[in-house]
């Protein structure tokens, strides 16, 4: 709102920065919590998916080699081994225990997990067991298609950092780019304008000008609608951040609320691209000691 209201409704005071520019940064500031607790909950995930392969070959083989229930081979499974799923082994073991329903505790399980590959794999293991398939063969079966999918989202990550930082900077090229564009034309079509106002001067007495101002053509800056082409800078800008941070995490894969985390660095970096490039290159584009000269000698 901070960003996008100021632009539309042309309200945006004058502050000592731009308030468009302070929006960006604010909702990229918002979504830390989140986009950190985001990233620690996949990170979990990921672990979980690689503790998983352990889990399971050796459920199989307890289960298999044993003859032992479930619940009972959960408890012979050396907890060094787990990982990430210690703490959630050892519940579904008290659950399967206490006598309760097993395809709700195997549900629970796999909920507590958040893991669409355990999601998937639990239900092959435990219909394939339930219907009188050895479990050490299909716990190998589960381990080595799991461990395979592992390797293969670990290569992906791998492949995806370096695009990951790839897009960062290209993005503020990209924004800054526009910025400054947009900049420049709003001070060329600023100072054509009262060049024009003061000289009262319209575009069509420039065109019988030979060579000089007549050649340069300076009257198509005279009709640039500055408010438009404000309008048009912030949601071109809105459009790169989010079209960017998605680009990451459609090459990185995995739930959609990842993209928060990518939003962090994407919107306060156009935040502040959005503070500092206009007034760099007002500074940088200073025209004022040529207009009064100019003035002078007109």
């Amino acid at each position: 709102m901070l960003t996008v209201l100021p632009a539309f409704t042309g309200s945006a005071a004058d502050f000592f920065i731009d308030i468009k520019g302070v929006g960006m940064i604010v909702a990229g500031v918002t979504m830390i919590p989140v986009g950190i607790a985001a990233k620690r909950d996949i990170e979990k995930i990921n672990k979980r998916d690689e503790s998983y392969t352990t889990f399971i070959r050796s459920l199989g083989s307890i289960i298999s080699g044993s003859g032992l229930t479930v619940p009972k081979a959960l408890l012979k499974i050396d907890p060094k081994n787990l990982g990430e799923l210690k703490d959630m082994s050892q519940e579904l073991y008290k659950k399967l225990a206490s006598g309760l329903d097993p395809a709700l505790c195997w549900g629970r399980f796999v909920g507590e997990t958040g893991s669409y590959l355990i999601y998937k794999f639990t239900s092959v293991f435990v219909d394939a067991v339930n219907f009188g398939g050895n479990a050490e063969v299909v716990g190998e079966l589960v381990s080595s298609s799991n461990l395979e999918l592992v390797l293969l989202r670990m290569k992906r990550e791998r492949i995806a950092k370096g695009f990951s930082s790839l897009v960062i900077p290209l993005h503020v090229s990209m924004v800054g780019l526009l910025l400054f564009i947009g900049q420049i034309l709003t001070i060329f079509s600023t100072i054509i304008n009262s060049l024009f106002t003061q000289f009262e001067i319209n575009g069509s007495e420039l065109e019988g000008i030979p060579g000089g101002m007549g050649g340069m053509n300076m009257g198509i800056f005279g009709g640039v609608p500055l408010e438009l082409l404000g309008q048009f800078v912030v949601i071109v800008t809105i459009i790169l951040t989010i079209a960017n941070l998605l680009a990451i995490v459609a090459v990185k894969g995995g739930p959609m609320y990842l993209a928060i985390y990518y939003g962090i660095f994407m919107f306060i970096l156009s935040g502040i691209l959005m503070i500092i490039v206009p007034p760099l290159v007002e500074m940088a584009f200073s025209f004022n000691g040529v207009l009064d000269s100019l003035a002078e000698g007109m």
